[in-house]
């Protein structure tokens, strides 16, 4: 793909240096495989910026009637305002 696609900007990207690109979150129910939710934000963002905000997004996507989530994430995902939330 050429040209410039919206919201990219210079990331990490190892295979392809100083090319644009997007760096995505994403959350799947494990139990069927279906993604939840995901938010594409730009190459230069750091890991953990946005992501209590994500998870609240997917809190308010889950059915009433669940009761018991699990949550997965790297060191990213280890910040308070995600702590304080979960």
């Amino acid at each position: 793909m050429f040209g410039t696609r919206e919201g990219t900007e210079k990331g990490c990207n190892p295979d392809k240096k100083g090319q644009n690109g997007y760096h995505p979150l994403s959350a799947f129910i494990a139990e069927t495989c279906e993604c939840l939710h995901n938010r594409f934000r730009s190459g230069n963002t750091y890991s953990a910026d946005g992501v209590a905000e994500f998870m609240k997004e997917c809190h308010a996507r889950l059915l009433k009637g669940v009761w018991k989530v699990s949550v997965r994430g790297d060191s990213a995902f280890f910040i308070s305002a995600l702590l304080d939330f979960l």
